[in-house]
C-alpha cells in the first residue's frame, strides 16, 4: 500500500454545478431502485424522514433500514449524472453480501456525531442487541468498530462479537493495531512547521484521527496552532494556522469540500487539546 503527500491548494476537487432533485423525488427514486434490487420486498418511506427507507420483513428475511442522508447531501453539490451514479453505487454496496467478519478483519473508522446518532436510533428498536461499539475521541468525533471487507466496511455489534467469541475490550485491542498498520505515521513537528501536508489514500485515512496518543505528542511539540481536517476517509490535512483570515479561509474550504464529498466525515477544523479533539472553527481564539 502506497501513501503519498500533497499540498492542499484546493483540499478536494472543486464541486460541480449543483442540480439537486427535490427530496421527495430523490426518496421516491431511491425507494424504486431498492425494490428493483430486491424483487418481492416492499420498501416503505418514513413519513417524517424521507431519507429513511425501511425494507420490510418478508418470510425469514428480516426488516432493515437504510439512511440516504449522506448521498442526499452529496447530491446538493453534484451534477445530476454524478448524483444518480452515487445513489446506484450506494445501494449496490449496501446490499452486496459482506465477507464473514473475523478477528483479522476488525478495524475502526472515525465518524461524526450524526452518524453515531443514526446508529443509536436504529439500535433503540433492537432490544438487548447493540448494533455498534463507539468510543469518543473529542469534539463531535467517534471511533466506530467495524469489520473490513473487499469494497466496504460493516459495523460490528454485540451479535458479531458473540459469534467471534470476543468481548468489546478484546475487539478494540485487536482492531487498534490492525488499523494502525494501514496508516501513515503522524508527522513530526519539523514537517508540520515546514508546510501543510495532506495524507491521501484508501478509505481508512480518516482513522488517523483515532491515534490520539500520537496527536497529543505532536500537539505538545508543534504548539497551539496545530490543526487537522478530515473531510473524507481518503484525505487528512495537517498544518499550522493561527486564528485569523487564513484560518477562516481554511474553515470555509473544508466546509465546501465536505459538502462536495460523497462521504464526508466532518466539515470542521480541529485542534488537539487536553488529550482530545476540539472543533476549532467554532471559536476564533482556539
Amino acid at each position: 500500500m502506497r501513501w503519498y503527500y500533497i499540498l492542499p491548494i484546493s483540499l478536494l476537487a472543486a464541486p460541480l454545478q449543483a442540480a439537486p432533485p427535490t427530496i421527495d423525488a430523490f426518496s421516491a427514486d431511491a425507494s424504486a431502485r431498492l425494490e428493483q434490487a430486491l424483487p418481492g420486498r416492499e420498501v416503505r418511506r418514513d413519513t417524517v424522514d424521507p431519507l429513511k427507507l425501511v425494507v420490510l420483513k418478508k418470510g425469514k428475511e428480516s426488516e432493515f433500514t437504510i439512511f440516504f442522508d449522506r448521498i442526499w447531501r452529496f447530491c446538493q453539490q453534484a451534477s445530476e449524472e454524478d448524483c444518480t451514479a452515487a445513489r446506484a453505487d450506494f445501494i449496490a454496496k449496501t446490499l452486496a453480501p459482506r465477507d464473514k467478519p473475523t478477528a483479522r478483519s476488525l478495524r475502526y473508522v472515525v465518524r461524526g456525531k450524526d452518524y453515531v446518532a443514526a446508529i443509536a436510533e436504529v439500535g433503540r428498536k433492537r432490544k438487548g442487541e447493540k448494533l455498534a461499539f463507539v468510543r469518543p475521541i473529542g469534539g463531535d468525533l467517534f471511533k466506530v468498530l467495524v469489520a473490513d471487507s473487499k469494497d466496504s466496511v460493516s459495523m460490528v455489534g454485540s451479535a458479531t462479537l458473540k459469534e467471534l467469541g470476543l468481548s468489546e475490550e478484546d475487539a478494540w485491542l485487536i482492531a487498534e493495531p490492525q488499523t494502525r498498520s494501514l496508516l501513515p505515521k503522524v508527522p513530526d513537528s519539523a514537517a508540520v512547521a515546514k508546510q501543510w501536508t495532506g495524507f491521501q489514500g484508501p478509505q481508512y485515512m480518516g482513522s488517523m484521527l483515532g491515534l490520539t496518543e500520537d496527536w497529543a505528542w505532536l500537539a505538545e511539540k508543534a504548539g497551539p496552532n496545530l490543526f487537522v481536517t478530515a473531510a473524507t476517509d481518503q484525505l487528512v490535512i495537517v498544518g499550522l494556522s493561527p486564528p485569523g483570515p487564513d484560518f477562516e479561509k481554511l474553515v470555509k474550504a473544508v466546509q465546501e469540500d465536505c459538502n462536495a464529498a460523497e462521504r464526508c466525515i466532518s466539515p470542521h477544523v480541529y485542534r488537539f487539546r487536553d488529550g482530545k479533539w476540539i472543533v476549532a472553527d467554532q471559536g476564533a481564539s482556539l
